[in-house]
Order: C-alpha cells, then structure tokens, then sequence
C-alpha cells in the first residue's frame, strides 16, 4: 500500500518502485478517495514500468546478439511495432510524438536538407530542370515559403521528415484555403519539383509528393466556324429573319 501526506490540503501518494520513490498528487482532499487513486495509481505504475524492463532487456540482447544481415529485419519489426504502439495513443498526441521520433532516430543522418534552406538548396541545384523568369520565381517563392510555414507549425525541420502523410495533410490545408485547382496543381507541381531535385542531398528514400494527384481542370473551348454539317442544318432549321 502507498504511503500518503497532505500538502496545502491536497494527498499525495508515496509508491516506492524499483528503488525509486515517486510522488504523485491524487487531487483530492478526501483521504478514501486518495486511497482508491493511489491503489490504480500504483497499479498502473508498476504494470508500465515492469512491461519497458522487460522491453529494454529484449532490445539490449537483441542489439549484442544481431547478426550480420539481421540488422535490416530487426529495424523493420521494431518500426511496426512502434506503429502499432502509436495506434494506442491518443490522435492528438500521436502526431507530435511521430515527429520527435522521427528527429531523434534521424538527427544522424549524414545527407540532410533543412526546410529552411530548401528554397536556396533548389535555386543552386545543378540539376534544376527549369530556369524560370524572376517574376515567375516570385511566385514560386511565395509557394515555398506557405509551405515552409507550415511545416514550421507542425514542428517539421528537414526534407526526410516529411512523410506521405505530411503532404495529404498539407494538401487539405492548402485546398482548405479555397484556392483555384490550377493554383493546387501548381502549388503541387513545384514541391514535387524540388523535393525530386533535393532528393539525393536530403538522404530521401523516395519523393513523398509523387502519390498526390492533381485537380482535374474544368476544358473550356474557344469560339470556332461552324462546319458545312453544321451550318446546313441551321439554314434548314431557321426559319423567317432569323434564316
């Protein structure tokens, strides 16, 4: 059973697990209702922290004991299961902690691109396709910098952070904000463009846009002659001054 002690008429649980003494703060100034939140308090706290011992025991044999060639296989068990781990998160919390894992396992990564020189990354790459007039690079400048912001606000720091997901997530964002399907597409156009050019130098294993579709354009058509079919069959059909 927890120890207890009241502070500013507050319980407070005492559990000693592990060597380790841990206070917690059982919100209540009613001493039986301190009593059954420290009990799951403790419970829970013990169940968590016996599960990652015997996780950490898995993970540090496993590490001694891999094998050349069984380094690739244990990285992608261990991913999946990280992903199903996330699935038991709330939504809300799911997102921010992918993306710090993501920065802690790849904060090595030797070939790297951050967001914020993507923009001069791009305009010095030699193997730019395009070499657009400087009014049209304004606008593409303006692309780059919404979608930097954006990534700004979701905590995302370099190209290889960003996941497939990323970009249908920016995708709704951006047609959320009402813009014409021409503007999507071209939005879209530019940041498959220099994720495809910065690829190499990023350390990316694939570009993320390349699944994102286009909107599809409304095919408007300009006035023409009328063939002979054509007109033949409004002579015959007109009648008084409009024939």
């Amino acid at each position: 059973m927890p120890g207890f002690v009241k502070r500013g008429g507050i319980w407070y649980a005492r559990i000693w697990y592990q060597g380790r003494e841990t206070l917690r703060s059982l919100r209540t100034a009613n001493r039986e209702e301190a009593e059954k939140a420290a009990r799951k308090f403790e419970e829970s706290l013990k169940g968590a922290t016996s599960t990652r011992f015997q996780l950490q025991a898995v993970l540090d044999r496993s590490i001694r004991e891999v094998r050349h060639g069984e380094a690739e296989l244990l990285a992608d068990d261990l991913t999946r299961a990280l992903g199903t781990i996330l699935l038991t998160m709330p939504e809300s919390r799911r997102d921010e902690l992918r993306v710090r894992l993501t920065r802690d396992v790849l904060s090595n990564q030797v070939r790297k691109v951050s967001i914020a020189d993507g923009w001069n990354s791009w305009l010095a790459h030699p193997n730019r396709r395009t070499q657009p007039k400087e009014r049209t690079l304004v606008g593409y400048e303006a692309i780059w910098r919404r979608f930097a912001l954006w990534c700004e606000t979701k905590r995302l720091t370099w190209f290889h952070q960003i996941h497939e997901s990323d970009c249908e997530a920016y995708g709704t964002d951006l047609w959320n904000s009402h813009v014409s399907p021409s503007t999507f597409n071209a939005h879209l156009k530019l940041l498959r463009s220099i994720f495809g050019t910065l690829e190499l130098g990023a350390g990316l294993t694939s570009n993320p846009w390349r699944h994102l579709q286009t909107k599809a354009l409304l095919r408007t058509e300009g006035r023409r002659n009328l063939t002979d079919d054509e007109l033949s069959t409004v002579l015959h059909k007109a009648e008084g001054s409009m024939r």
